[in-house]
């Protein structure tokens, strides 16, 4: 119950979700691609052309593109470190289902209900090729990659966030 008096469950989109280390609490918006934000369609993000976006970024890991098989990521965290102490509170996804845009928001209610959280996170990370995030690249993945391995989803030899390839529009926009 949240001090307005709303339940998680009675908020649009609310999820809760069961995997096999407890319930995931999930917030799910769709929009069709035909939505417009920003003046600019999203379906304009999955036609366009992307073939320059591996010399803009410097990444050869970029070549060959394909925002249908992108994952957008960005993070709210409990502070700006990036040491142990540092937790994910909610993990925001969006990514092209269909003919649809989905938004799934993670969020973490209790320090406990973190490893289904972050299984969710795993789950979706093994299923796109490529990331697209603001300043993922030098704070989402390392929070993300050390809460991982602290709890046990990755060894710390097999969490390798970090070499996926990844559009970091932070350092575009610093370009």
């Amino acid at each position: 119950l949240g001090e307005n008096g709303i339940r998680f469950s009675e908020l649009n989109g609310a999820r809760e979700v069961a995997t096999p280390h407890g319930v995931s609490y999930q917030l799910v918006t769709q929009f069709p691609l035909q939505h417009v934000h920003g003046g600019i369609p999203l379906a304009r993000t999955y036609t366009s052309n992307c073939s320059a976006l591996e010399g803009l970024a410097g990444d050869l890991r970029l070549q060959n593109f394909d925002p249908e098989d992108a994952l957008f990521l960005d993070i709210e965290a409990t502070g700006l470190d990036h040491g142990a102490g540092t937790f994910a509170f909610m993990v925001g996804l969006g990514y092209r289902e269909n003919d649809m845009f989905t938004v799934r928001q993670l969020f973490l209610p209790n320090m406990h209900d973190e490893l289904p959280m972050l299984h969710v996170l795993k789950e979706h990370l093994e299923r796109f090729k490529f990331l697209i995030s603001f300043n993922g690249k030098s704070y989402d993945l390392t929070v993300l990659q050390s809460r991982m391995v602290l709890q046990r989803l990755y060894s710390s030899d097999e969490c390798n966030l970090k070499p996926q390839p990844h559009l970091d529009l932070l350092h575009l926009a610093r370009n």
